[in-house]
């Protein structure tokens, strides 16, 4: 389970400093896959991480036995909390996002990897790629994964040709009974909407416009995709041509941290297939967005940008001195200038200190959804695509993991809303994909 070696494969990580991965915790369908690439990257297994913190957010009792359970039977991870009541009340304002970096990201000598429990995707390379380029370039405050599903990298990865046409299936189509889930698009049907695209006639460019796509606005966007159509629906292909994709979600992108990227699912759905798309073809040089070795450093530069905090590498000694965390003489409690994480750490800590937040273009990692993407993600077969896709490519045979309801070893809480994951029709025995 060593990750593959790198380019410098001479490149060892020097002693005398800790690297924690910092996992703000409360989703564990997520977890449960995002514990295989942990897993690839612990020390125990030729990896960088000497441990990983799981920061308890979430009130839900069975998602925190579980936690438990799997903390337990793992080495070198711990579950951890802010504060009792937080269990109670994990939004509570001393219990908020920042108050988990005033509490367990301040250590002077360990390097932090603040990772999401949504992340459906981790390079094997990325994470000895960023604690190789933070030791390597000290001087940006923070160095972020490049992240597919994230705004301003999405609108990027567009325009460099790494994102396909994909739309939804419209109605649910017989699967057979016994084919196990797959990962890989080639084995997908062309969409049975193909031909509508192939010929498609666009008019001319208004002067003012700053999006060039089929979708007339955003509100068609919303009135064409939602709701999602059906629980457990797959995106497919559409053959691509020269104008095909502006026929797509993806055509509506901007480099907006409060665009559509970050508030409609289909934006989200049309990623990851692409990223599975350039999974599957070795095309994942296609997401590179500045000069990488022996051209370039590969970094790219936010200028103070605000960039989403799913995937960063940062000292401890820099965000307790950036955010002026300490313990309040009166009250005895961690205090500090943070008021929104993400701003505070990708924006605003590196202007005030004239150290940029840069992107690491290979480290390449993929983030499920955002908040607003959430419901309709849940209506279509990603996350068991991506299931399938760590027991192919990255799980150990002992950790391979099954859908909800049907998890070994650890064990699953039955829980069905009505909606998203568990309800997707080919993890249940009767209806495989």
């Amino acid at each position: 389970m060593k990750p593959k070696s790198m380019a410098d494969s001479s490149w060892k990580k020097p002693e005398g400093f800790k690297i924690i991965a910092l996992i703000f915790f409360g989703r564990t369908h997520q977890v449960d896959i995002l514990d295989c690439y942990l897993q690839q990257n612990m020390k125990n297994n030729g990896g960088d991480l000497d441990a990983v913190h799981f920061i308890e957010h979430t009130t839900d009792d069975a998602a925190l036995e579980w936690l438990h359970n799997l903390v337990n039977a793992t080495e070198g991870y711990e579950a951890l909390q802010v504060a009792p009541h937080c269990k109670q009340n994990p939004h509570a304002q001393d219990c908020r996002y920042e108050r988990i970096w005033e509490h367990f990201a301040t250590d002077e000598s360990t390097l932090y990897l603040k990772i999401d429990d949504d992340m459906a995707y981790i390079h094997e390379e990325a994470i000895p790629r960023l604690v190789e380029k933070r030791l390597a370039y000290p001087h940006p405050f923070a160095i972020s994964a490049n992240i597919i599903n994230s705004p301003m990298t999405a609108w990027m990865h567009y325009h460099l040709g790494a994102v396909y046409p994909y739309l939804p299936e419209r109605m649910p189509v017989g699967r057979g009974n016994k084919s196990p889930p797959t990962w890989k698009p080639s084995e997908l049907p062309i969409h049975p909407d193909d031909s509508e695209y192939q010929h498609f006639e666009f008019g001319p460019t208004p002067d003012s416009a700053l999006i060039n796509s089929a979708i007339a606005s955003d509100e068609d966007l919303w009135k064409t995709f939602d709701p999602a159509p059906f629980s457990g629906h797959r995106w497919l292909p559409l053959t691509q041509n020269t104008t095909s994709l502006l026929s797509t979600p993806m055509s509506r992108i901007t480099a907006d941290p409060w665009g559509m990227g970050v508030h409609h699912w289909a934006l989200a759905a049309q990623q990851h297939m692409s990223l599975l798309q350039n999974i599957e073809n070795n095309t994942l040089h296609k997401y590179w967005m500045t000069a990488v070795p022996p051209l370039g450093d590969g970094l790219f530069n936010m200028q103070y940008t605000r960039y989403n905090l799913n995937f960063v590498c940062v000292w401890g000694r820099d965000v307790r001195a950036g955010a002026g965390i300490h313990k309040d003489t009166k009250t005895g409690l961690m205090t500090s200038t943070l008021f929104d994480d993400e701003k505070n750490i990708t924006a605003d800590m590196p202007r005030a200190q004239g150290r940029e937040m840069m992107i690491d273009t290979q480290a390449l990692v993929a983030h499920m959804h955002f908040h607003d993407q959430e419901v309709g993600i849940q209506m279509t077969d990603m996350l068991d695509r991506w299931r399938a896709f760590v027991n192919d490519r990255v799980c150990a045979p002992a950790r391979q993991k099954g859908p909800p309801g049907l998890q070994g070893g650890l064990g699953w809480t039955e829980k069905n809303n009505g909606t998203g994951w568990w309800k997707c029709p080919w993890v249940v025995a009767d209806a495989p994909f």
